[in-house]
């Protein structure tokens, strides 16, 4: 089953954060159309939670919207926890500084996004999963926007099997 999920949001503080569990992500920076509707560079990357009970010790731990660690392989939460989420930020950035502006993360491939349920309830599935974050003035999600940044994360039940069949890159070029 390969759906898709998408969060409207607006981007203040200049930064936004989704907890993904039991799916997979991949990410690129992307450019096909109109230049004046980005709010600065999209940036999406794992946060790897240092120090915290969901800390992810996979992730690189300088990652960050100015360096962005954007794949994972992660193992299934034992059943009843929420130990092995996947925590996603993203910024807007420009010159250097997070700015804000309207936004959307858009979820696709095994997997969900905490704040929303399970969609058919059925629990962890292997696969990936790939979460977009773009800018998106007329909120609509980013399928039609160029101005986006993506994570992967291949889930498995040992956190070992990579399920991408596409190799991966992220690039900015304005």
């Amino acid at each position: 089953m390969n759906s898709k999920l998408t969060r409207a949001l607006l981007a203040g503080g200049a930064a936004a954060s989704q907890l993904l569990t039991a799916s997979t992500a991949a990410g690129a920076y992307e450019r096909s159309g109109d230049s004046d509707r980005s709010q600065g560079k999209a940036s999406s990357f794992i946060n790897p939670d240092t120090g915290a009970a969901t800390a992810n010790p996979d992730v690189d731990p300088l990652s960050s919207c100015f360096r962005p660690d954007q794949y994972d392989m992660q193992a299934f939460s034992p059943a009843g926890t929420a130990t092995k989420n996947v925590h996603n930020d993203a910024c807007f950035l420009e010159n250097g500084l997070k700015v804000d502006g309207p936004a959307s993360f858009q979820s696709s491939g095994v997997g969900f996004i905490s704040a929303c349920p399970d969609p058919d309830g059925a629990g962890p599935k292997a696969g990936t999963q790939n979460v977009t974050w773009c800018s998106d003035a007329d909120r609509d999600g980013c399928d039609d926007e160029w101005n986006k940044s993506s994570i992967r994360i291949d889930w498995s039940a040992d956190g070992t099997a990579t399920f991408s069949r596409d190799s991966w890159s992220s690039s900015y070029s304005r």
